[in-house]
């Protein structure tokens, strides 16, 4: 992890600036994952995203309208998340002391990251223990450890 806030690598955002529309590191606001593929606007709208494909095949084949964009922004574009300078959630993992490092994950060996404690050489912040662990808190816009 860098020790210094860096410019977001996608659109170039400098730390505290908004992501560009459509950048690919840009975190959804309601759920905390990448915003360009969460499925939040289609439940904000009242769409199911597991039966959209039947339901509402225009949608599901177009993407959003524009009255889905104009409610998504009602209700979430004022809590639009800026740049960090730092990848989103690893600093949130570093301080839950979530670690990992890429190496043999599993017998037999296989390559993969490898959850482990901190100061271990070459570890990073541990994403996929945050994402699969924690929940993301839209209030605080952070992501909360498991009790």
């Amino acid at each position: 992890m860098p020790e210094e806030p860096r410019s977001c690598g996608d659109c170039g955002a400098e730390p505290g600036e908004y992501h560009e529309h459509g950048c690919d590191v840009e975190r959804c606001a309601r759920c905390g994952h990448q915003a360009i593929s969460c499925s939040c606007i289609y439940v904000v709208n009242d769409l199911d995203p597991d039966t959209m494909e039947s339901t509402h095949p225009e949608i599901y084949n177009e993407g959003p309208t524009e009255e889905m964009c104009v409610r998504w922004e009602l209700e979430w574009g004022s809590r639009r998340l800026r740049w960090t300078g730092f990848w989103p959630g690893s600093l949130e993992a570093a301080a839950m002391g979530l670690f990992c490092v890429w190496g043999p994950a599993q017998s037999p060996p296989v390559l993969g990251w490898v959850s482990c404690p901190e100061g271990t050489p070459g570890a990073g912040p541990d994403l996929n223990s945050l994402y699969s662990h924690c929940r993301w808190d839209p209030e605080t816009q952070t992501w909360i450890a498991p009790n």
